[in-house]
C-alpha cells in the first residue's frame, strides 16, 4: 500500500513540471514580442529613411532645376541633377548603426516628370509636376520601403508665350533643303486632276497626265509639263521636259525619329487658337487632322488624312508657309476648305471634294477627284518664315517656383 509520503513526492514533480512549462511559455512569448517589436522598429526606420530620401531628392530637384530651351514638341525643357531612371536611381550613403539593426542599408531617390497634357498647355507661367520617389533596401533582410513626394513647379524661362520653336524652324528649313532641286510647284510620277481645274504655277508629271473638263472652264497660269508625251485630250496646254527626281520622305522621317525620338501624337490639335506655336507632331501610324492648324509640322510613318483647314500662310503674302505635311504613305485631303502647306507624300496625294490648295506638292502620284484650285507657291524659291526664336532663358536659368509640395 502506497504511503502518504510517496503521493506527496509525485505531486511535487507534477507541479514543478507545470511551473517549468508556464515559465517557458512566458519566456517564448517575451522573445516573440521582442522580435516583433524589433521588426516594427526596423520597418518604421526604413519608412523614415525612405521618406527622408524622397525629401532629399525633392530638395536637390528644387535646387538644381533650370531652363534648357525647347523640345521638338515646343515645350520648355528642364534640366536638373536628379536621376530620372528607376533602374539607376541616385544613391544616398547611409551610416551603419548596429544598435538599431541598421547595417548595409541602401537608400535611393529618382524623379519622374508626371505633368499632364492639360498642364502642359498652360502657359505664362508653364506648369511642371514631378514625382520624387525615395526608397531604402536592406539586402540582409530582403526588406524595402518606398515613399513618394509630389512637387509642382511654376516655370518662367524668360521667353514670350507666343514665341515659335527654333526646332520647328530648323525642320521646316530641312524639308525645304530636301526639296531644293525641284524647280516646280507640283511634281509626281502620274497626275490625274478632276474636271475644270484652276492651276497657278508650274506643274510637272514624270508620266501620265489626265485632266477632265473643257478648255473654257479650265485655266492655267504658268506651265504644265511631262517627261512623257503630252496627251491631246486635256483642256490645258502641255509641253515636254526632262524627268524631275522626286525625293522620298523616308530618309527625312527616319532622321527626325533618330534625332528627336519617337514622340507619338496621332491626332494633332492646338486649342484654343489653332496656333500650334511651332509644334511638331509625329505618328508611327496614320495621322488624322480634323482641326485647323497653323505653325505646325505633321510627320507620319504611315498616312495623313486631313479634313480640317491648314492656314499655312496668309493669301497674297511672301510665300512662306508655316505648315508641312510629310508622310511615308499617302496624304488624303477631304472637305471644301482651303489647305495651305508643303505636301510631301511617299505614296499618293489624293483630294476628294472641291478644294483650294496652296503651296508645294511632291508625291509619287497625284489624284484629285473633284474640282480643284491649286496655287503653287515657293517651290525652289522657298525660304523659311522669319519667325521669333524660342524662349531664351535668363542668365540665372529662369524663375522656377515651387507651387506645392505634398507627400503621398
Amino acid at each position: 500500500m502506497m504511503n502518504k509520503k510517496s503521493v506527496q513526492q509525485g505531486v511535487t514533480l507534477i507541479v514543478a513540471l507545470v511551473i517549468l512549462v508556464l515559465g517557458s511559455i512566458v519566456v517564448l512569448s517575451s522573445m516573440r514580442g521582442t522580435l516583433t517589436q524589433q521588426k516594427m522598429t526596423h520597418s518604421q526606420n526604413l519608412q523614415a529613411i525612405s521618406f527622408m530620401s524622397a525629401e532629399t531628392g525633392s530638395s536637390r530637384l528644387a535646387n538644381t532645376i533650370e531652363c534648357d530651351g525647347l523640345d521638338a514638341q515646343g515645350n520648355i525643357k528642364l534640366k536638373h541633377e536628379v536621376s530620372t531612371d528607376p533602374e539607376n536611381p541616385t544613391l544616398i550613403p547611409q551610416p551603419d548603426n548596429e544598435e538599431i539593426g541598421q547595417e548595409n542599408l541602401d537608400a535611393y531617390f529618382y524623379a519622374e516628370d508626371i505633368t499632364s497634357e492639360e498642364e502642359l498647355l498652360q502657359k505664362n507661367p508653364e506648369i511642371r509636376v514631378f514625382m520624387v520617389t525615395g526608397q531604402v533596401k536592406d539586402p540582409g533582410r530582403s526588406t524595402h520601403s518606398v515613399a513618394k513626394i509630389r512637387v509642382k513647379f511654376e516655370v518662367d524661362c524668360g521667353g514670350q508665350g507666343e514665341a515659335l520653336d527654333t526646332v520647328w524652324k530648323d525642320n521646316m528649313k530641312e524639308i525645304a533643303d530636301r526639296l531644293t532641286d525641284i524647280d516646280v510647284h507640283t511634281v509626281a510620277s502620274d497626275v490625274k486632276l478632276g474636271s475644270n481645274p484652276t492651276l497657278v504655277g508650274n506643274f510637272h508629271s514624270n508620266g501620265d497626265i489626265k485632266i477632265g473638263g473643257s478648255k473654257s472652264n479650265s485655266s492655267l497660269e504658268g506651265s504644265l509639263t511631262t517627261a512623257d508625251t503630252c496627251p491631246n485630250n486635256i483642256p490645258l496646254e502641255c509641253s515636254t521636259r526632262d524627268r524631275i527626281a522626286t525625293p522620298s520622305p523616308d530618309s527625312f522621317i527616319n532622321d527626325y525619329v533618330e534625332k528627336y525620338g519617337d514622340l507619338e501624337e496621332c491626332e494633332p490639335t492646338c486649342p484654343p487658337s489653332s496656333d500650334c506655336k511651332g509644334k511638331i507632331f509625329y505618328c508611327n501610324g496614320t495621322v488624322n487632322i480634323s482641326d485647323t492648324l497653323k505653325n505646325a509640322i505633321i510627320i507620319a510613318d504611315g498616312n495623313i488624312e486631313m479634313t480640317g483647314k491648314s492656314v499655312g500662310f496668309p493669301p497674297g503674302t511672301d510665300q512662306k508657309p508655316s505648315v508641312a505635311l510629310v508622310a511615308k504613305g499617302n496624304i488624303t485631303i477631304g472637305g471644301s476648305s482651303e489647305k495651305a502647306a508643303i505636301f510631301w507624300a511617299g505614296g499618293t496625294m489624293t483630294q476628294n471634294g472641291e478644294s483650294i490648295l496652296r503651296g508645294q506638292i511632291v508625291a509619287e502620284k497625284i489624284e484629285f477627284n473633284g474640282k480643284v484650285t491649286i496655287t503653287g507657291v515657293f517651290g525652289s524659291s522657298f525660304q523659311p518664315p522669319d519667325v521669333p526664336v524660342g524662349p531664351t532663358p535668363p542668365p540665372d536659368g529662369g524663375r522656377i517656383t515651387i507651387k506645392s509640395w505634398s507627400a503621398l
